[in-house]
């Protein structure tokens, strides 16, 4: 999962914001700290601590009243033995955090950088900060989730915003993107719709400094669940410290699911820096997609100054020859779940590096039930030309809900390349060199029954963007990139701060 950047920093993937059964969700903590180590090197598994103006006399809503108290007691009995059993863990860095409720001020979640015995502290959100200084606790972050709501509704509000204390905001989850009230993935959750006062793009008319990231904020046990947040930080080194430092320093690119690699630079400074205007402003572009990239977007002051696609740049060579392939697995009866148990077989091809792309079951609400196979932990074992996979998928419940897990492979292609498919009794092959036509998908049996689809293998200049451009600035403007991949996967570098 590490991975360089142009100036050699380490990027390391997280996702600070997601629940399980220690509060109100579903799926246990140990199932938490499993399924994270399948695609993250660090995380925070949060619990719900509280809800200080939460309307208790609402009989309408007594069922939700009702469950959110109980996990908030759940919570407070387990937090000491909860920072007991993440403390034990070696395998993968792990945050403390948990999250407030507010109506006034928008929920947010406090991740601290250190397994201390920490005090679970709940509190009006304003109250909460100033309980925090008053107490001289060190090393932690407030962050803003779900913006987009209307303020009074659990949306942000920007009037108690705290650069120091809150250096980055949640721009994506599965609650949708607060990039704008017109961006992709809207809010659909039954809280309600997106209001433009409480977007990213509002905050940055104000001139307010914030970096972005994306978590997935799943309830499923899921923290990286594919295609509901995630976000990437260019570190010197991988340990907490190193990894905190840099979200503190807005060192941070917000990703929906696939590992988009931003190598980007303005007057060769990373996105989320200060950055001192020029007589030539060198924006320098440099993006690694998972896919064919559809566009990349130079946002200038929230609006779009340039668009730009994979035509609009020199005919950059591959060097190492490298491809990359992507592999979906998943469809099938509707709501249906099923346990696939094969393995992927390589001919001519030198695997480089592979990447798990699994979704955890798509509920919410502590209210709703899955059957016993739901928190089924993938089982995933890697050779040099072999993938041998044990993982759930389900029928997608909707047309426009996708529930496919998979993998993407970087490799190498020599001549006659194949990919073999042994899985559930059933034996699928495919040649490479079709792929680069296009994309070809297998069913396990009839109609409605589970399926395989091998993406088209985009050629090189498809899937990597380099240009070198001048911007003209100003004092007090920001910039931040955005790139779209056309199998919908963004990603998002947190703004540049011309001073």
């Amino acid at each position: 999962m590490k991975t360089k950047s142009k100036k050699t920093e380490l990027i390391l993937f997280g996702d600070l914001h997601n629940h399980c059964n220690i509060s109100y969700a579903h799926g246990s903590l140990e199932r938490a700290i499993a399924f994270s180590k399948l695609s993250l090197d660090f995380v925070s598994i949060t619990g719900h601590a509280g809800w200080p103006d939460m309307n208790t006399k609402d009989i309408s809503i007594k069922h939700i009243i009702d469950f959110h108290k109980v996990g908030f007691q759940k919570l407070k009995k387990n937090w000491k033995k909860i920072l007991e059993t993440i403390k034990k863990e070696k395998d993968i860095i792990i945050y403390p955090g948990y999250e407030v409720h507010s109506n006034k001020y928008g929920d947010q979640t406090i991740v601290f950088k250190d397994i201390k015995k920490h005090e679970l502290l709940v509190d009006q959100i304003d109250i909460l900060k100033m309980k925090f200084k008053k107490n001289k606790i060190k090393n932690y972050i407030f962050m803003p989730h779900h913006l987009s709501y209307k303020q009074g509704r659990r949306g942000v509000n920007w009037d108690i915003f705290e650069e120091n204390v809150s250096p980055v905001v949640e721009l994506y989850s599965m609650h949708g993107c607060s990039e704008n009230d017109q961006a992709e993935y809207p809010f659909l959750h039954s809280m309600g719709p997106r209001n433009y006062k409480n977007t990213v793009k509002y905050a940055l008319e104000k001139r307010i400094k914030l970096g972005f990231i994306a978590n997935t904020d799943h309830h499923s046990a899921s923290p990286g669940s594919y295609g509901h947040g995630r976000f990437g930080v260019l570190v010197k080194s991988k340990n907490r410290n190193s990894i905190f430092k840099s979200i503190n320093e807005r060192k941070t690119f917000a990703l929906t699911g696939d590992k988009i690699i931003p190598n980007i630079y303005l007057n060769k400074k990373v996105f989320g820096s200060e950055v001192k205007i020029q007589k030539n402003n060198l924006l320098d572009i440099n993006v690694e997609g998972r896919f064919a990239i559809e566009y990349i977007d130079i946002i200038k002051n929230t609006n779009l100054y340039k668009r730009f696609n994979c035509k609009d740049q020199k005919n950059i060579k591959n060097k190492k020859n490298i491809s990359i392939i992507n592999i979906d697995f998943g469809w099938g009866e509707r709501n249906k779940e099923f346990l696939w148990n094969g393995e992927l077989l390589f001919k001519n091809i030198d695997i480089i590096t592979i990447e798990n792309k699994f979704r955890g079951p798509e509920i919410v609400s502590p209210l709703d039930k899955k059957s016993k196979y739901s928190f089924f932990i993938p089982e995933v074992k890697k050779f040099k030309n072999k993938i041998k996979f044990k993982f759930l998928t389900s029928g997608n419940s909707n047309n426009y809900t996708n529930e496919t897990s998979g993998f993407t492979i970087l490799a190498k292609l020599k001549k006659n390349s194949q990919i073999t498919t042994i899985t559930n009794n059933k034996k699928f092959e495919i040649l490479t060199k079709d792929l680069f036509k296009g994309s070809a998908s297998f069913n396990l049996g009839e109609i409605d029954t589970p399926a395989i689809l091998f993406n088209k293998i985009p050629n090189f200049k498809e899937w990597n963007f380099q240009k070198k451009i001048t911007l003209p600035l100003k004092k007090d403007d920001n910039v931040y990139i955005k790139i779209k991949q056309k199998n919908n996967q963004i990603c998002w570098t947190s703004p540049f701060f011309i001073k």
